[in-house]
């Protein structure tokens, strides 16, 4: 089971934990199979992130494999190596730094 980010989130995917609205309201019960229906629902109701069986979100290393693909990349990728490399090991900046290397390549589609 994984959280993912709502954009991320296809047709087909099941839900491994019930979905709730902003105000704690049961929108979708876990073990759903999601429809494109399902999920623009979601979206409506301000759904960000959900769990679902089987997927989740890349981790840097993930990510930066996906960057080591495309060399337009590499310089960006190397100029953030350098400005996280004192704090690397840090869990929220190493969460930040996969998040921006996660967006260098979500603009590159």
């Amino acid at each position: 089971m994984g959280r993912l980010s709502i954009d991320h989130v296809q047709a087909g995917m099941v839900l491994g934990k019930d979905a709730y609205t902003f105000r704690k309201q049961l929108l979708l019960p876990s073990g759903t199979v999601l429809s494109d229906k399902n999920i623009e629902m979601m979206k409506a109701w301000g759904v960000s992130e959900v769990d679902t069986q089987g997927c989740s979100e890349p981790d840097l290393q993930d990510v930066e494999q996906r960057i080591a693909e495309i060399p337009a990349l590499a310089a960006a990728s190397l100029t953030l190596d350098t400005r996280f490399s004192d704090v690397r090991e840090d869990p929220i900046m190493k969460e930040i730094l996969t998040i921006v290397k996660k967006q260098l390549v979500e603009e590159q589609r």
